[in-house]
């Protein structure tokens, strides 16, 4: 027995040996190709191979279309359900039936454009915090249209996302817009928002009613969302003119 234990003991340590130099191989080289896969992604999203000014204006552009075309798409929706009401159904109910490719198709594309604007403003804006806010409201976005309201809790997380985040993001915007108008309407805008999505929220329509109350939560973040977007874009044009004269 012995013989045996001793015969055996050094073919163990270099079994052992060889074994922690192929783990430590595979760990090294493991290593390196997340260190270049990170180094690719940071290059992908935050160095966009633009000016910040350019991904700036872009980002605006983004923004407004996304508010607009959904703001449109949404009037089209109510359009073609007559027996639709905007005092008593919800704007989700235009996510099933004959208005349902409409409505959660462009619910969809302002959630897609909101989260590309999200991810150049982080190269474009001098915030953290903002693009993060624009990126979960237009998740959100996307999410109550991938799950309509037929499919009950998720519908309602994303809707609740959206609402929350988008009224956040209209509030912090006054950061980039200081010194014009537009800065009070950022605050004012936002602010009526999540003040509807409370009383939204406790079931407080007033005269209103549900449907109504609803409206004056996303109304006044798209009328932030495109004037904001035409904003960023006229700030990038001026920016982009000063360059090219200087």
């Amino acid at each position: 027995m012995p013989s045996v234990l001793m015969s055996d003991h050094p073919r163990s340590d270099k079994s052992t040996g060889s074994s922690w130099k192929r783990k430590r191989g595979v760990r090294g080289e493991f290593t390196r190709q997340s260190s270049v896969s990170q180094k690719l992604l940071s290059h992908l999203i935050i160095n966009t191979g633009m000016p910040e000014s350019r991904a700036t204006g872009l980002a605006g552009i983004l923004i407004f279309v996304g508010a607009a075309q959904f703001m449109l798409s949404l009037l089209v929706a109510e359009a073609i359900r007559p027996s639709y009401s905007v005092s008593t159904n919800y704007i989700s109910d235009l996510g099933v039936g004959v208005s349902a490719p409409i409505f959660n198709g462009s619910i969809i594309v302002l959630g897609i454009l909101l989260v590309l604007a999200a991810y150049l403003l982080i190269r474009g804006v001098d915030s953290k915090l903002f693009p993060l806010f624009l990126l979960l409201a237009g998740v959100g976005a996307a999410g109550v249209g991938i799950f309509p309201e037929t499919t009950g809790t998720p519908h309602l997380l994303f809707s609740l996302i959206a609402f929350l985040f988008a009224g956040i993001s209209a509030i912090y915007g006054y950061r980039f817009t200081t010194g014009s108008l537009f800065s009070y309407f950022c605050i004012v805008l936002g602010v009526l928002s999540l003040i509807a999505l409370v009383l939204y929220s406790t079931g407080h329509y007033g005269a209103l009613h549900r449907g109504g109350m609803e409206r004056m939560i996303v109304y006044p973040v798209i009328l932030w969302a495109m004037g904001f977007g035409g904003y960023l874009q006229s700030g990038a044009a001026k920016a982009a003119k000063g360059t090219s004269s200087g």
